[in-house]
């Protein structure tokens, strides 16, 4: 999402509380309407989960990618493992084959990669081997950090929590044993010694 009224990118990476975020700054983004009048909601749809390098590539964000305040929303990588099981056992899609799929063969067999999100959040950011926005979030303190967010771009908004998912358990941790755990510190190293999450 781009708005040059506010001079804000934001970055989202799945299941981050991107949805939440963009009900809030939608009506600041770029807007274009139809010969109805309408608002046209697709002009964000082509840029839902692009990676930085991508994101890059497109004229409107290029031309105002060093003059704009860069953001986005990491989280947990055994939290978001749990979110992105229940998301996909949802939505049913088209990247997991079975509804009744157990959660460790969803994180072994990388059910969880689709076109979206491939390997971790670094990778989603990165740029020339930096780190290429200038703030990133953790969803564990979105409510403060989004706060943060609003105080650099001017705007005074309440997160609402869209996509609340009621079927998962609420500690991440039950889904998990050693090796499975130990499994996810090995699959998301990267994002662990980057952001510095902890178990």
């Amino acid at each position: 999402m781009i708005s040059h009224s506010h001079k804000f990118i934001f970055i989202w990476i799945p299941k981050t509380g991107g949805s939440s975020i963009e009900r809030v700054l939608y009506e600041y983004g770029l807007q274009k309407y139809g010969p109805s009048g309408k608002r046209n909601r697709r002009v964000f749809r082509p840029v839902r989960h692009r990676k930085v390098k991508k994101l890059r590539r497109i004229r409107e964000f290029r031309e105002h990618w060093d003059g704009y305040f860069k953001f986005t929303f990491v989280r947990n990588p055994w939290d978001w493992l749990v979110s992105r099981y229940h998301s996909s056992r949802r939505r049913r899609l088209r990247y997991w084959a079975g509804k009744d799929e157990p959660f460790r063969r969803f994180v072994l067999d990388g059910g969880w990669r689709n076109r979206s999100f491939q390997q971790s959040f670094y990778d989603s950011i990165e740029f020339n081997g930096k780190i290429d926005v200038d703030f990133v979030g953790r969803t564990e303190t979105i409510e403060a950090d989004f706060a943060h967010i609003c105080s650099k771009i001017g705007i005074t908004a309440k997160l609402p929590h869209v996509n609340r998912n009621l079927a998962r358990a609420a500690d991440y941790k039950s889904y998990y044993d050693d090796n499975l755990k130990g499994a996810v510190a090995s699959i998301f190293s990267k994002d662990i010694k980057t952001f510095g999450f902890k178990w």
